[in-house]
């Protein structure tokens, strides 16, 4: 449909999207201490990444780079079936 949708590698058909968290101790990414707002762009994006894999057949996968935004950011997704393996990245 035209709207961009960036990741930072591939492996076989996976495609990799890269999230450095700086900020241990507040994230964007901590969906759940956000709120509804973090989830909702999260989610966003989430979604228009599964849209774009699976219009060639590839799958995607979150490189997350801080253990608690890896949990929250599993939860939503698992809340809100969106098919994206979310994996502890150490920076």
């Amino acid at each position: 449909d035209g709207r961009y949708v960036q990741f930072e590698n591939m492996v076989d058909n996976v495609l990799q999207d890269g999230k450095c968290i700086l900020n241990k101790k507040r994230s964007f990414y901590h969906v759940y201490d956000y709120g509804y707002i973090a989830q909702k762009r999260v989610l966003e994006q989430a979604n228009r990444q599964v849209e774009a894999a699976n219009a060639v057949g590839y799958k995607v996968e979150w490189l997350v780079s801080d253990e608690k935004a890896v949990d929250q950011i599993s939860l939503l997704f698992k809340e809100n079936n969106i098919n994206i393996s979310v994996k502890f990245y150490q920076e």
